[in-house]
């Protein structure tokens, strides 16, 4: 059975690995992924994620969870929060990731159900409800989901 925010998969998103994980939270299956990885994945500059990490823990420390992988802390966060960092950071506006705006979002949701269904395969049949619910969520932006 998957652990909650156990590290689940890794892919890549606009060339740049993002490490998924198993929620940490009982009501939520759709996997969270690594925030440091996703806003390198944007394009942010190392300084920005600083300060951009900082501002996300004073703010919406609720909605993150820290987990320790391979003896290194690791900040994660759910679906929404990622959907509204790419919407922001990967529009035409930003700068940040010039014309990536909509394969930014395909390639993170062929990722995130990538690594729904290995969440699936680590909790055998007893989860195919939960991990049918989940691939429905990742086919509609995961709006059943978003926190």
């Amino acid at each position: 059975m998957s652990k909650p925010g156990e590290h689940l998969h890794t892919a890549n998103v606009l060339g740049q690995p993002v490490r998924f994980f198993c929620s940490p939270l009982a009501e939520q299956i759709v996997p969270w992924h690594a925030v440091d990885d996703l806003h390198r994945a944007l394009g942010m500059p190392y300084d920005m994620r600083v300060r951009t990490q900082a501002i996300m823990c004073r703010e919406w420390a609720t909605k993150l969870r820290t987990v320790c992988i391979d003896g290194q802390l690791v900040l994660i966060a759910g679906h929404g929060i990622a959907q509204g960092t790419i919407e922001g950071m990967a529009s035409p506006t930003s700068g940040l990731v010039p014309n990536a705006h909509s394969q930014a979002f395909s390639e993170y949701d062929r990722a995130v159900g990538e690594a729904a269904a290995k969440m699936d395969m680590k909790d055998g049949p007893t989860s195919a409800n939960a991990g049918s619910r989940g691939m429905r969520a990742m086919a509609t932006g995961g709006s059943d989901y978003v926190h």
